[in-house]
């Protein structure tokens, strides 16, 4: 699991947590042992855990997403393309 993703997602308010440490290894021993500087509640272990299934969710959205508007701009270059070309 990536800690700062799944915190950067979790955020509220549109505001990112305030935390300071390291969280690279992406273990439950580096996110105990950040210092937690914001005014909100550090999540939980498991609220993270827990969150997992909604990030996989969302990140598959953006997929189809992605792919959805790569093919209209690739649409369009063909079509610019083939007006340049004539």
């Amino acid at each position: 699991m990536d800690i700062s993703l799944t915190l950067w997602h979790l955020k509220k308010d549109g505001k990112a947590y305030d935390y300071y440490g390291s969280l690279t290894g992406n273990k439950k021993e580096d996110y105990d042992n950040i210092t937690w500087n914001d005014e909100r509640e550090k999540p939980s272990w498991d609220e993270l855990i827990a969150h997992q299934p909604t990030m996989k969710s969302d990140v598959e959205d953006n997929k189809i997403l992605d792919r959805s508007v790569m093919k209209i701009i690739e649409s369009i270059e063909k079509r610019v393309y083939n007006l340049e070309h004539k």
